[in-house]
C-alpha cells in the first residue's frame, strides 16, 4: 500500500486532470451564442459543436479501460493530458467550425481517457478505510471546473482567448509532467475473485444504473432547472448564481458521502439520497417564486451528489471483491455517467418546450423510489439469509456437541 504522501500526490494529479477538463469543457457553453453570430454558424452545426464533446465521451469509454488494463492509469491519465493541451491549442489557432468541433471532440475523448484513468488509480492507491472518502473528493474536484469554466470567458474578453486557452494548455502540459513523475500503479490484473463472480457482477451493474440515474438528474437539472427559474422570473444572474451554488455544493458533499460511505457502508446514503431526490423531484414543478424554485433545484442537486459518490464506491468495492479489474468497472461508470446526462439534458430540453416536465420529472421520481426499494428488500433479504445460516451454523454446533457427549 503507498504511503500517505503518495496516495496525496497521485490524489492531487488526478484531481488537477479532472477540474482542467471540466474547465475547458463548461467555458464554452457561455460564449456559443457569441461564436454562432461571428462565425454564422447554421443550428445544425451549432448542435454538432455543442454535441461534440458526449459524442467523444462516449466513443472513448470503453476504449479508455481498455488502455487502463493494458498500460496502467498513469499512461492513460498523462495521455488525456497531452491530448487535453492539443484541443486547447486548437482553440487557439481556429475558431471556426472544424476547429470547435475538432477541439470539442478531443475534449470528450480527453476527459474520458481521464475519468477512466483516474478513477481507478485512487481507487488502487487509497486505503480501504479512507477510499470512498477519496473517490467523493475526486468527484468533487470534477465538479469544481464547472465552478471556474464560466469565469473564462470573462477572462478571455480582458485578455484575448488566445492566451486564456493556450494557459490552459501549459497547465495541461504541466498536468502531463508531473503524472509522468509519480510512481507508475501496480499492473492491474483481474483477481481471484473473494466471492461469487454472479453476485459481484450484479452489484457492478445494479451501480451503474444508480450512476445513469444521476447522470439524468444532474442533465435534466441542468437544463430543466434553468428553463423552471427562468419561468418563475429569475434573472439571467440569478440562474448563473444559484447553477455556481449547486456546483460548489457538489464539491463539498462529495468527500462527506464518501466518509459516510467509508463508516456505514454504500446503502445508506444511496437510500437516503435516492428517496430525498424523489420527494424533490416530486416538487420540481409546483414552485412559483424564484427562492423556492432556487431551493428545490439546489436540493435536487445535493440528494444526487449524496448517492452518486457512494455508488461509485460500491462498484468499486464490488469490483474488487469479483475479482474484476478497477479499469474495466470504471469505464463502465464513465459510459453510465455518459449516458444518463445525454438523456437528462436532451429529455429536460425537450420536456421544458413541450410542457411535459411534470411528467418527466414524476417518472423519474418513482425510478428513484423504486430502485431504493429494491435495495432496502435485497438488504433485508441477505441479513434474513445471514440470520438463518447463523442459526443453522448454532443448532449443528450444539447437536455435535450433545453428539460428542453421549458418546463418551
Amino acid at each position: 500500500m503507498p504511503s500517505r504522501d503518495a496516495t496525496g500526490r497521485v490524489l492531487v494529479v488526478c484531481s488537477a486532470a479532472l477540474v482542467l477538463g471540466t474547465v475547458l469543457q463548461s467555458s464554452l457553453f457561455p460564449r456559443l451564442p457569441h461564436i454562432a453570430e461571428q462565425q454564422d454558424l447554421s443550428p445544425g452545426v451549432l448542435a454538432l459543436v455543442a454535441g461534440a464533446s458526449s459524442v467523444g465521451i462516449f466513443v472513448a469509454a470503453v476504449p479508455a479501460g481498455l488502455l487502463v488494463a493494458r498500460y496502467g492509469a498513469r499512461a492513460v491519465l498523462s495521455g488525456a493530458a497531452a491530448l487535453l493541451a492539443v484541443s486547447a491549442l486548437v482553440l487557439v489557432v481556429d475558431e471556426g467550425a472544424v476547429g470547435l468541433i475538432s477541439s470539442r471532440l478531443a475534449q470528450g475523448v480527453a476527459g474520458s481517457m481521464s475519468w477512466g484513468a483516474a478513477f481507478p488509480w485512487v481507487a488502487d492507491v487509497a486505503p480501504a478505510a479512507r477510499r470512498a472518502r477519496l473517490l467523493g473528493t475526486l468527484i468533487g474536484a470534477g465538479t469544481v471546473g464547472g465552478l471556474v469554466g464560466p469565469v473564462v470567458p470573462l477572462v478571455g474578453e480582458a485578455v484575448g482567448f488566445a492566451p486564456v486557452y493556450a494557459s490552459i494548455a501549459f497547465a495541461a502540459c504541466v498536468v502531463c509532467l508531473a503524472c509522468l513523475r509519480l510512481p507508475a500503479p501496480r499492473h492491474e490484473e483481474a483477481g481471484a475473485p473473494e466471492e461469487s463472480g454472479r453476485s459481484s457482477l450484479g452489484v457492478v451493474l445494479g451501480g451503474g444504473w444508480l450512476v445513469v440515474l444521476a447522470g439524468v438528474v444532474v442533465g435534466l437539472n441542468q437544463v430543466l432547472g434553468s428553463l423552471r427559474l427562468d419561468h418563475v422570473g429569475a434573472s439571467a444572474a440569478q440562474i448563473a448564481g444559484v447553477l455556481v451554488l449547486a456546483t460548489l455544493g457538489q464539491t463539498l458533499l462529495g468527500p462527506v458521502a464518501g466518509a459516510v460511505t467509508d463508516r456505514y457502508g454504500a446503502a445508506r446514503p444511496i437510500v437516503t439520497g435516492l428517496v430525498s431526490m424523489a420527494m424533490v423531484l416530486l416538487a420540481y414543478t409546483t414552485p412559483t417564486t424564484t427562492a423556492v424554485q432556487a431551493g428545490v433545484v439546489l436540493l435536487c442537486m445535493y440528494a444526487t451528489t449524496v448517492m452518486w459518490g457512494p455508488a461509485v464506491a460500491l462498484m468499486s468495492a464490488a469490483a474488487r471483491a469479483g475479482g474484476m479489474t478497477q479499469g474495466a468497472v470504471f469505464s463502465l461508470a464513465n459510459l453510465a455517467w455518459a449516458t444518463g446526462t445525454f438523456v437528462g439534458t436532451g429529455g429536460g430540453g425537450a420536456a421544458g418546450r413541450a410542457g411535459h416536465d411534470a411528467a418527466l420529472v414524476a417518472g423519474i421520481a418513482f425510478a428513484a423510489l423504486v430502485t431504493a426499494g429494491g435495495i432496502v428488500l435485497t438488504r433485508l433479504r441477505r441479513r434474513r439469509s445471514e440470520e438463518h445460516t447463523s442459526e443453522l451454523q448454532s443448532r449443528f454446533g450444539i447437536s455435535y456437541a450433545v453428539f460428542c457427549l453421549k458418546k463418551k
